[in-house]
């Protein structure tokens, strides 16, 4: 689950004086727009608010397809399983819906179990 602590994390890496650097981490997992929110943080000292839900869909159905166009059918849709349980962490920390998702194996299965599981949030 991300924390306010860790959407403030930059700003501690900004007081350090002379940093050329900060490690993100962990807290990419899921969150491939945590580079934006802190670019924007440390640019305007604000927070974005929280990216919409039918953003976070977006990003998550294409990076499944993705994975499974990369990885093929045979491997790809267990692939999916862990960023898929990534991206919704925050969502639904203890969800049936990723238990289901990850007895899935079949890639487009997976994509309409998506799809469904959004239109709930709808």
């Amino acid at each position: 689950m991300v924390t306010l602590l860790t959407r403030l994390k930059p700003e501690l890496c900004s007081t350090i004086r002379g940093a050329d650097a900060l490690m993100i981490g962990r807290a990419a997992q899921g969150r491939p727009w945590i580079f934006r929110e802190i670019q924007h943080y440390l640019d305007t000292g604000e927070l974005l608010p929280p990216l919409p839900l039918a953003e976070v869909k977006r990003l998550l159905c294409a990076h499944v397809r993705e994975l499974h166009g990369f990885y093929g059918q045979a491997k790809g849709y267990r692939i999916a399983r862990k960023h898929v349980s990534w991206y919704l962490q925050e969502h639904a920390p203890d969800d049936q819906f990723r238990r289901t998702f990850n007895a899935i194996e079949d890639s487009s299965e997976q994509l309409e179990a998506l799809e469904a599981y959004f239109e709930n949030f709808a």
